[in-house]
């Protein structure tokens, strides 16, 4: 049975692989071409349960949580790179003050950041506002990342559940069409169950990966 005879359906299917394919579901949209290309040798159990809504809804969060996850290394790296950049400034800032005090002890009076803000007499290039400035924009940017990483988790969940909500209307669809045009071959195959069918060795390699 040729999908080509029913345009709609043939539509759905292919915009449903396309859009598979386009949100990292590669494995999935490989099912679907499968089932969609020997729909009238599978039974209603095989495609139910080759399709595997759960596997595509996986498969698509993990594909668009990896953009995600980079985005909460990036987090990470600029933790640490904070805390790295204030250990720095403080122990320069420490340094700084002990050659001052040695160079002008008349500084003992003088308020430590004071001191170090005007640099311990131009000692140290991390002056207390400069190393502030660097650790606020430091923080910004982490506050983005992971703004920007929640957002790409929230759409990878939205995502993930129109596509397997997408994919079980078509599925529905699809034994359907099986059951009211597939023939008298089909009412044999009512009968069985999908064990009763072996698909071709990659796609038994698909369903050991899911």
């Amino acid at each position: 049975m040729a999908l080509t005879q029913f345009p709609q359906v043939n539509s759905k299917v292919n915009h449903l692989r396309e859009k598979a394919r386009s949100l990292g579901a590669t494995l999935g949209a490989e099912r679907l071409t499968f089932v969609y290309e020997n729909l009238d040798k599978l039974s209603p159990d095989f495609i139910y349960a080759f399709l595997d809504l759960d596997a595509f809804r996986a498969e698509v969060k993990a594909a668009q949580g990896s953009k995600a996850k980079f985005w909460y290394t990036l987090c990470t790296i600029l933790g640490v790179l904070i805390l790295v950049l204030t250990g720095v400034a403080l122990f320069y800032a420490s340094i700084g003050y002990q050659q001052d005090l040695a160079a002008h002890p008349a500084d003992i009076n003088q308020p430590f950041l004071q001191l170090w803000q005007n640099g311990f007499h131009g000692t140290t290039p991390l002056t207390f506002g400069l190393t502030i400035l660097v650790d606020s924009l430091l923080l910004l940017f982490l506050l983005l990342c992971v703004l920007q990483a929640q957002r790409l988790e929230r759409r990878a969940q939205k995502d993930a559940s129109k596509l397997a909500q997408d994919l079980q209307d078509i599925t529905g669809e699809l034994i359907l069409l099986w059951t009211n045009y597939g023939g008298t071959k089909s009412q044999d195959r009512r009968k069985g169950s999908f064990k009763s069918y072996s698909p071709p060795f990659p796609f038994c390699v698909l369903l050991v990966l899911q």
